[in-house]
């Protein structure tokens, strides 16, 4: 480790207190899929965070009609379009059935063709959801990476190999931790309150934070979060050494999607979208500047 890179580690014994999360309100979680693995994969993480925090699902199939093969014959149309809407009709109805006999509760399930970019955006104003959940590899990048740069959502964007299980061992990346801290008030969300397994949180910033402050927002959690926190004073200066070594070991990386992210500058590459290249989930909120 460089003389630049500082840790601290703290245990805290959090006590419940009237904080970010409200187990009265019921969390709601929007997964989009269509009939590839990708979209099977998010689905099975989504499932796994509804059973940790009691939430309901969101089921959308979508059928991205810019990728279909064009035609001028309208029989050939009517028959593409019939054959695509009864295999996601067939999908929808075979998820739903997954989900259910997991006791997981689904509050709508719908089958969409059209565009997709269109259709993520009409279903998030309408649902209003608490989370989405999408699979790297079931849409397009650019459709992916639509949602995040507009949606005021938190959107974890799930790889398609990687752990499914609801994390316990969390990088959180921000290069501007205050006065924004209330960014981790979705993050506190999805992690599971109910479980004897300690949180590991990792507080990455290029600044010394106030750390107490930090803690104190940690402690709405009704469990114990061994908390870290890492200053890379010169991280636009090289490339990122320590938080590489930190997302290797991590299970979720949360970061705020700004103009210029932290990782923007650790990791800087042009072109390099993350969302389609580290090989865990991320999640992504959303901030200012």
């Amino acid at each position: 480790m460089r003389s630049s890179d500082i840790i601290t580690t703290d245990t805290i014994a959090v006590t419940p207190s009237e904080g970010m999360v409200n187990e009265a309100r019921p969390f709601r979680i929007l997964v989009p899929v269509n009939s590839s693995q990708a979209a099977f994969n998010s689905l099975e993480y989504a499932l796994n965070l509804a059973r940790v925090r009691n939430a309901s699902l969101h089921l959308v199939h979508l059928t991205d009609m810019d990728e279909l093969t064009e035609s001028e014959n309208p029989v050939v149309v009517r028959r593409i379009l019939d054959r695509l809407e009864r295999k996601a009709e067939n999908c929808i109805e075979s998820l739903r059935e997954i989900i259910e006999e997991s006791g997981v509760t689904v509050l709508s399930s719908e089958c969409f063709l059209g565009n997709v970019d269109v259709l993520l955006r009409q279903q998030i104003e309408s649902l209003i959801p608490n989370l989405i959940v999408i699979g790297r590899h079931c849409f397009r990048n650019l459709s992916i990476s639509s949602v995040i740069k507009w949606s005021s959502n938190p959107v974890i964007v799930v790889p398609q190999v990687c752990p499914l299980r609801p994390p316990a061992t969390i990088v959180f990346s921000s290069n501007r931790l205050e006065p924004g801290i209330k960014s981790l008030d979705p993050l506190l969300e999805i992690i599971p309150h109910d479980s004897d397994k300690v949180i590991n949180l990792t507080i990455l910033t290029r600044k010394r934070v106030n750390e107490n402050k930090v803690k104190r927002d940690i402690s709405s959690l009704k469990r114990e979060v061994q908390t870290s926190f890492l200053v890379d004073a010169n991280a636009n200066k090289r490339h990122g050494t320590s938080a590489n070594g930190q997302l290797d070991t991590a299970d979720l990386l949360c970061y705020v999607h700004r103009r210029r992210s932290l990782l923007d500058l650790l990791f800087r590459r042009k072109g390099l979208d993350w969302t389609s290249t580290l090989s865990l989930p991320i999640l992504v909120l959303k901030g200012g500047g």
